[in-house]
């Protein structure tokens, strides 16, 4: 069961987990970019290329997931529907963030 889905605490936690993951994505970015020039090294010319894709497919996939929780029937103006179209909608961020995180630390030999 996803974190997300136990309730308001766990969507909190995911939300730190979240923010921590995206701190060291962002550091660890910054580090390619000065250490492995762009220019001079095809795999963080393919980092960038991914940093910018991965934004536009996360976003799809949270509208996406709004959509189908208007369509379940779950209403925003409801406070349990606003929380679960809310947590539907930080999902594949808090995945994605994640997913990023664990590849770079791989990648950077941590």
């Amino acid at each position: 069961m996803n974190g997300i889905r136990r309730g308001g605490a766990s969507l909190w936690l995911d939300a730190v987990e979240t923010g921590a993951a995206a701190g060291f994505t962002i550091a660890a970015r910054l580090w390619l970019v000065a250490v492995e020039a762009p220019w001079l090294y095809a795999s963080t010319r393919r980092e960038m290329a991914v940093m910018v894709a991965e934004k536009q497919r996360a976003a799809f996939a949270a509208a996406l997931a709004v959509q189908r929780g208007l369509l379940r029937g779950d209403c925003p103006l409801d406070p349990g529907g606003a929380g679960r179209l809310m947590a539907a909608a930080f999902r594949p961020y808090h995945r994605r963030t994640r997913a990023n995180a664990r590849r770079l630390r791989r990648r950077l030999g941590g």
